[in-house]
């Protein structure tokens, strides 16, 4: 999907989260441009974000949930199923 970032505006950033409350979500987050940018085109990968928390509860050394992921941030909080 396309977002439009403000015009004009500097560190705009989209943010989706799901989840059942606000403590417990997957969140999904990245820099817009300003205006109608073609990098502003959102391509969110569940399966990349749900695929994080798998790993990250296997992992016995990794203590951040949230990664770089191409041009995004991807992460989640608590356990979102």
């Amino acid at each position: 999907m396309y977002v439009h970032g403000a015009p004009l505006v500097r560190n705009l950033f989209f943010f989706f989260r799901i989840g059942q409350d606000s403590a417990n979500f997957y969140e999904y987050h990245t820099e817009l441009q300003p205006d109608w940018s073609l990098l502003n085109d959102v391509k969110i990968v569940f399966d990349s974000i749900t695929g994080l928390k798998e790993r990250y509860i296997r992992s016995s050394g990794e203590t951040n949930p949230f990664i770089n992921f191409e041009k995004a941030i991807i992460g989640f909080t608590a356990a979102p199923d």
